[in-house]
C-alpha cells in the first residue's frame, strides 16, 4: 500500500498482534505458521502474554528457530554450499539454476536461499514484482537480526516432514528451548517444499487434532483415558 517494508521483526509482529486484538480483543488464541511464518507466530505469542493474554495453542510446523538465520560471511558461504550439495544429491540442481537465471531476469537481482540474501536489493523497483521481492528480503533480513530469549510460557506444537535435508541440523533443533511446556513433535509425509506449497491432508488433519485438543483439553485427556481403558 506504498509503506515501507519493516526493517525491524519485533516492530512487524506488533501490528498483526494489534490487527488480532482489534478482532478477538481477549483469548485464548490459537497462533500457527509456517516456514518464517512459525517464528511470526512465536513472537505474537510471546507479545500477547507479555500483555496479559493466554494463548491456548502455539502450532508450528517446518520453520527454523530466529538463531538460525543470524549468519556471518563464513556462516553464509557454508549455508550456500549446502545447499547446493543438497540440490545436487538430489537431483534438482538444474531446476534451481534455472528459477535463479529468471529472478535475474524478473528483479535484478540474485538471491540466495528462500528470500534471505540477496544481491541488488538497494535498486529501485520497477515493477510489482520487483516490489515484491524487495519485501520478501527485507522481512528476511528483519528476522536475521531478530534477537528475543524470552520463552514461550506453554507447550509448542511442532510439525515436521520426515523427509529432512540431510547437510542440515534437524528442523526442530532449537525449539525446545524457547518453551517452558516442552514440544510436542509430530512428523508428517513429505518435504518442507511438498508442506509449504501444496494442500496436504495429513497437515491438515493434525492441525485440526491440535485445535480440538487446544479448545477441549479436559475432553481429550477424558477420550485418551478411556482409549487407554478399553
Amino acid at each position: 500500500a506504498g509503506l515501507a517494508a519493516h526493517t525491524d521483526f519485533s516492530a512487524m509482529v506488533s501490528e498483526f498482534v494489534r490487527d488480532i486484538r482489534a478482532l478477538e480483543p481477549s483469548g485464548p488464541y490459537y497462533l500457527g505458521g509456517a516456514c518464517y511464518g512459525g517464528i511470526v507466530a512465536l513472537e505474537a505469542a510471546r507479545q500477547l502474554q507479555a500483555q496479559g493474554e493466554t494463548v491456548a495453542l502455539l502450532l508450528v510446523w517446518e520453520a527454523r528457530v530466529p538463531s538460525f538465520f543470524r549468519r556471518g560471511p563464513t556462516q553464509l558461504i557454508g549455508y550456500v554450499v549446502r545447499q547446493i550439495v543438497s540440490h545436487v544429491r538430489s537431483g534438482t540442481v538444474l531446476a534451481i539454476l534455472k528459477e535463479k537465471i529468471s529472478d535475474v531476469k524478473r528483479t535484478g537481482g540474485l538471491q540466495f536461499g528462500p528470500h534471505m540474501f540477496a544481491l541488488g536489493i538497494d535498486q529501485a523497483a520497477t515493477d510489482h514484482q520487483q516490489r515484491h521481492s524487495q519485501i520478501w528480503d527485507t522481512i528476511w533480513h528483519a528476522i536475521s537480526s531478530y534477537s528475543n530469549n524470552l520463552p514461550f510460557r506453554g507447550r509448542i506444537t511442532y510439525l515436521c516432514a520426515d523427509e529432512q535435508v540431510a547437510s542440515f541440523p534437524h528442523v526442530t533443533t532449537g525449539w525446545k528451548e524457547l518453551c517452558t511446556g516442552g514440544l510436542d513433535v509430530q512428523s508428517l509425509p513429505g518435504t518442507h517444499i511438498a508442506h509449504i506449497n501444496t494442500f496436504r491432508p495429513e497437515c491438515a488433519e493434525a492441525i485440526r487434532i491440535a485445535l480440538a485438543r487446544a479448545r477441549n483439553p479436559i475432553h481429550t485427556r477424558e477420550s485418551s483415558h478411556a482409549s487407554i481403558s478399553a
